[in-house]
């Protein structure tokens, strides 16, 4: 067996925002070696997280600066078939910021191939509420109401409420 795996792939986490409710785990993906190979043997393929904020890679049990290759299960194979894992490895106790993933499959003559990089964000802080809120308007009722007659233009005026993590 002379080729590489061909497939080394994280399918979940996708390249998008988590909150607590919708952070997925266990973490999964796919790996097949080429047409021509021996196949993957089961439960090798290995992913690493690494948490952006400082560059470090979680162990499955705490965070450390050496890159950590963390364990799935999956089925082996014997020629260039799909086999889809999951993550086996604790996954850590999200915090907010931007995460990368990556996965890497080894066939059964020791070849290997790294997948492509997926970059996600969690945020589980809410923005703050908006602040200054003022309407201009054309009068007011006696109820304290606002009103704008038909030919007026209503005018809002407010400011943003902010979220570092994600943007707002």
């Amino acid at each position: 067996d002379g080729g590489a795996p061909t497939v080394a792939s994280v399918t979940t986490p996708s390249a998008t925002y988590y909150r607590a409710a919708t952070i997925p785990a266990p973490f999964s993906g796919s790996a097949a070696d080429d047409s021509s190979g021996q196949g993957i043997a089961s439960d090798t393929t290995t992913f690493r997280l690494q948490r952006m904020s400082d560059s470090q890679y979680w162990t499955g049990s705490t965070y450390a600066t050496a890159a950590t290759n963390l364990s799935t299960t999956h089925a082996g194979t014997t020629d260039g078939t799909t086999a889809s894992w999951n993550s086996s490895s604790s996954l850590p106790s999200w915090t907010d910021g931007v995460y990368r993933t990556q996965a890497q499959a080894t066939d059964r003559a020791g070849n290997q191939t790294a997948g492509s990089l997926v970059t996600f964000t969690y945020n589980a802080t809410s923005p703050t509420t908006p602040s200054s809120v003022s309407v201009t308007a054309d009068g007011t009722t006696g109820a304290g109401q606002r009103w704008v007659s038909s030919t007026s233009q209503l005018s809002v005026s407010w400011v943003a409420s902010t979220d570092a993590t994600s943007g707002v």
